[in-house]
């Protein structure tokens, strides 16, 4: 088997995903890769397995450094042995599935509430996963 080269959405959000930045004025991200690791963070306490067909977002090669320690230490919970971290396929499925669940939440968001107070909300769920991650401990600063 081929080793992972690329993040995966589930193939039932995709046009909803790769539409956020073209029809929404307050969502912006410069790339799919950026807006993956938002809706990352968001779903980080539910994730969710895909219900279909999986679909390419992007690519591995277009992530810094920064970008997989973020998707590592997100994941890091979810595993039952430190050891599985060597276990690139069993990490992106995770972060995959957390991504899904922020998919999720964003497109509720999108569909329920004005334009004006998306961000504003979104902004604002992010805050409280992370003060409860520090709180936690599981994060310092």
């Amino acid at each position: 088997m081929a080793d992972q080269d690329r993040l995966y959405v589930d193939k039932n959000k995709i046009e909803f995903v790769r539409g956020i930045n073209k029809s929404n004025k307050y969502l912006k991200f410069d790339n799919q890769k950026d807006l993956f690791m938002y809706a990352m963070t968001l779903g980080v306490d539910c994730p969710t397995s895909f219900t279909g067909i999986k679909e390419a977002l992007f690519l591995e090669k277009d992530m810094n450094y920064e970008d997989m320690a973020l998707i590592y230490s997100i994941v890091l919970p979810e595993l039952d042995k430190i050891e599985e971290l060597t276990d690139k396929e069993k990490v992106y499925t995770i972060a995959q599935n957390m991504a899904n669940t922020g998919f999720s939440f964003i497109k509720e968001e999108v569909d329920n509430n004005s334009f004006e107070s998306l961000t504003v909300k979104l902004l604002l769920k992010l805050d409280e996963k992370f003060k409860k991650i520090t709180q936690e401990g599981i994060l310092t600063i």
